[in-house]
């Protein structure tokens, strides 16, 4: 019998059965917003994409690292997301070669939010990466260290014209000094030549509102 009153699951998966195929014995059919912790064996192995009407999900968190394989097969199952979470890694490399024009679509027009874990150099392959999320309205990138933070703020002004705010979350990484606030205050108000926004710098995060005419 499903569990038709879930609308928010999370699941985490023990790894001790990577090598097994095991079926939860439960159904949820109506769950919007899916948190899964596991690897991709993991996932397949506890048929997981069973559990739950992947044509209902909205929102998908995944936490650990996935590989780009990996995150195509999920997304596949998925074709009704509006948000994503997911690691750099698997994002990065899902714009190379990207020859699933209907996946490619449903992406581009579909994700309105986008929080990319563990960012931590700019992609290869930036401008397809901004052309899949071109519809991004809110982009989160948790990331692990300063990468010439402005010159890519300013990219992602620029590329991405959906963006109602993106926030740089670095993890303590950045001191709250003020002469380090001072250059990003600087750098930031003349990005404003292009774009009307404003920002507002904590101790750790750069958080960015764009004005829309």
């Amino acid at each position: 019998m499903p569990y038709k009153n879930v609308e928010h699951l999370d699941i985490y998966l023990n790894e001790k059965h990577e090598t097994t195929s095991t079926t939860l014995d439960r159904q949820f059919s109506n769950v919007c917003t899916l948190t899964v912790s596991g690897t991709a064996t993991s996932m397949m192995n506890y048929h997981l994409f069973d559990l739950v009407q992947c044509q209902k999900l909205k929102h998908l968190i995944l936490i650990d690292e996935l590989t780009t394989n990996s995150l195509w097969t999920i997304l596949e199952l998925c074709p009704n997301l509006t948000s994503l979470t997911a690691s750099y890694v698997g994002l990065a490399k899902m714009t190379t070669n990207f020859n699933n024009h209907a996946l490619y679509c449903s992406i581009k027009n579909q994700i309105r939010q986008l929080t990319v874990n563990n960012y931590h150099h700019v992609p290869e392959h930036i401008y397809q990466f901004c052309d899949i999320f071109a519809s991004v309205k809110i982009l989160k990138l948790n990331m692990i260290k300063e990468i010439h933070m402005t010159n890519l703020l300013r990219f992602l002004v620029m590329e991405l014209k959906n963006l109602d705010s993106v926030f740089c979350l670095m993890q303590l990484l950045l001191p709250y000094d003020h002469i380090i606030k001072e250059q990003f205050e600087k750098q930031l108000n003349k990005m404003k030549d292009n774009r009307d926004f404003y920002f507002d710098i904590t101790r750790d995060t750069i958080g960015i509102w764009f004005a829309h005419e």
